[in-house]
């Protein structure tokens, strides 16, 4: 099933909102209401937010395969009616990751990162079998990685273990 915002693997409505999918196609999922765990830390005053690799590029229609490979399906907040477009909910918490994880790394590094922080790879990056390929996916975990730790050094304030 695809979400029911852009982006999405179904496109809007023919003369429809160009910000939603097409709701009479019957593979997009109406929006969902349940309570979600984005719900649940907001709840709680706990800041966070879901970085998307790719995902400015693919609302640009800049999607291709193999890469980035954009994957519509595996975008769980664009599936909320509280994360729809337009929303302050989305603005805050559904963040673009940038191609090759450019923009979570720029947050990373700047120190703007929330409290918690989800991180899904664009596709070509994320070492899912079939489509996507382990070395690029290792070396670009490995970079996040380095990037993390850098920064926690810097805002900690010593080079040890970091746990």
């Amino acid at each position: 099933m695809q979400p029911p915002y852009q982006p999405s693997a179904n496109k809007p409505a023919a003369s429809g909102d160009v910000s939603l999918a097409d709701p009479n196609l019957p593979t997009t999922l109406p929006p969902q209401t349940e309570v979600n765990i984005g719900d649940l830390m907001s709840q709680k005053g706990v800041t966070w937010a879901w970085y998307s690799g790719a995902w400015q590029a693919t609302l640009d229609g800049k999607n291709a395969n193999p890469a980035p490979n954009f994957q519509f399906h595996h975008q769980p907040f664009n599936y909320f009616v509280n994360y729809a477009p337009g929303t302050p909910a989305r603005a805050e918490h559904l963040k673009d990751g940038g191609l090759n994880g450019s923009e979570f790394i720029k947050a990373i590094d700047a120190g703007t990162l929330p409290q918690v922080a989800f991180y899904k790879p664009q596709g070509n990056l994320n070492e899912h079998p079939g489509y996507a390929e382990v070395v690029s996916g290792d070396q670009h975990l490995a970079d996040v990685i380095a990037h993390s730790k850098r920064a926690a050094v810097r805002s900690h304030g010593r080079s040890g273990d970091l746990r």
